[in-house]
This record gives C-alpha cells, sequence and structure tokens, in this order.
C-alpha cells in the first residue's frame, strides 16, 4: 500500500454550528488562534524548508524522488543539521508539542521509497515558498551574531537548480524545476561574472526580503556554498 504514517490537522476549536468530532481522527482542535499559528510555523520551517532542501541537493545529484535524496548520508545530515539547530530556535513551539517525535515521523517519511513525491517537483516555485521559509530564521541567527549555514546552503542549491552560475550544468532533474520568477532571475543574473556576484544579485532581487539582502554576510555565505 502507497501511504504514510505521517499525518497532522490542526484546527481552531470555533464552530458557529456544531462541533464535529475530528480528534477523533487524530486532529488536534484548539480553541487558540495563535497556538494553529505555531502548527503553522513548526510546518514551514521543519518539514517545508527542509523538504526543500532535500529535493534541491538530491536534483543536482541526479537523484529523482525524495527518498532516493535523503538516503544519501550527506543529503540526510545537512537536513538534519538544518531541522535540530537552524530552526527550532525561531519557533515557539506548541504546547505539548514533541519536537522529537515529530522529526521521527519526517524522517521516515522521507525514506519512504513507496512515495513518489520527485525532487523536480518538490523543488519548483522555490520563489513562492522560500520568502515564507527562509528570511525570518536566517536573520533570527545574523542578528544573534551565528552563521545561518544551512538555511545558506538552502538558497544556494535553490539557486544553482533554478538560476545557475554561468559554466554550470545543474543536471537533467534540476533543469527540470519550474519558477515562475525564473525568467526574471535569469535576466538579473546575466550580468554577474563570479558565484559570489551571482549570489548577491539574486539575493538583491528582493526575493527574500531587501532586510536579508542588505545582510553581506548571508550573501557571502550563499556565494561560498
Amino acid at each position: 500500500m502507497r501511504a504514510e504514517r505521517f499525518s497532522m490537522w490542526v484546527v481552531e476549536d470555533d464552530f458557529a454550528a456544531g462541533r464535529p468530532a475530528w480528534e477523533r481522527g487524530g486532529a488536534i482542535l484548539t480553541p487558540d488562534a495563535s497556538e494553529v499559528e505555531r502548527y503553522e510555523q513548526v510546518k514551514l520551517r521543519l518539514l517545508n524548508g527542509p523538504h526543500s532542501l532535500i529535493a534541491y541537493l538530491g536534483a543536482l545529484d541526479g537523484r529523482v524522488i525524495i527518498p532516493e535524496a535523503f538516503d544519501q548520508d550527506w543529503i540526510a545530515e545537512a537536513t538534519m543539521r538544518l531541522i535540530r539547530e537552524e530552526m527550532p530556535p525561531t519557533i515557539d513551539l506548541p504546547a505539548g508539542f514533541d519536537p522529537d517525535a515529530y522529526l521521527e515521523d519526517l524522517a521516515h517519511r522521507w525514506h519512504n521509497h513507496d512515495l513518489g513525491h520527485r525532487t523536480r517537483q518538490v523543488g519548483s516555485d522555490g520563489s513562492m515558498r522560500s520568502p515564507r521559509r527562509i528570511p525570518v530564521p536566517a536573520l533570527h541567527h545574523l542578528e544573534a551574531g551565528r552563521t545561518p549555514a544551512p538555511l545558506a546552503l538552502t538558497v544556494a542549491a535553490w539557486f544553482a537548480c533554478v538560476v545557475p552560475p554561468r559554466g554550470f550544468d545543474p543536471g537533467e532533474q534540476a533543469r527540470a524545476m519550474t519558477d515562475p520568477a525564473q525568467a526574471r532571475l535569469q535576466e538579473v543574473a546575466a550580468r554577474a561574472t563570479s558565484p559570489s556576484e551571482h549570489a548577491r544579485i539574486l539575493l538583491e532581487s528582493g526575493r527574500l526580503t531587501e532586510e536579508l539582502a542588505a545582510r553581506e554576510e548571508f550573501a557571502d555565505l550563499v556565494g561560498a556554498r
């Protein structure tokens, strides 16, 4: 059976006409709207952002599906470092949330070869997805004087897949990724003469907020990945 054990439904417990017993099916119902927002941040930063990193690195490594990518030790290590070291300090975790159990479920999901999530599919539309996943945690660490290397790696891998530096071939899987901003990003990056300048120009394009683009140390990190 092609399925996964991972599931999470979080719903604000505020119904105008009767309350469905969705908790019987495993849904989390909470009367606190801010708690729903906390779970959303968990999803964006512990699931979605790392999922994209697996897709970018996997595609660059020629991997077709997510489990093939996550089976590579170096990709799994980079992903778990992003999840364990960089994302949790930027999240106000929901009450009673068990991050270790959540990460175990994520790892099981990403290793599951019965699922056919393609790296090219998960890695597409980065210009729409990354602004909700990258800038806030990256700025959080930069403001604290820390170096957000895995976050910079995520951005560098996205650029390498969709807007590769001159002379770099990202491979078939990465070339198959699509992005609504790809043509514009390729246009502005065309004048870059080095990987570091390439990273800086793309960050200055405004896709990841002007505040993050203004941080030279982050641009240097992305250019060095």
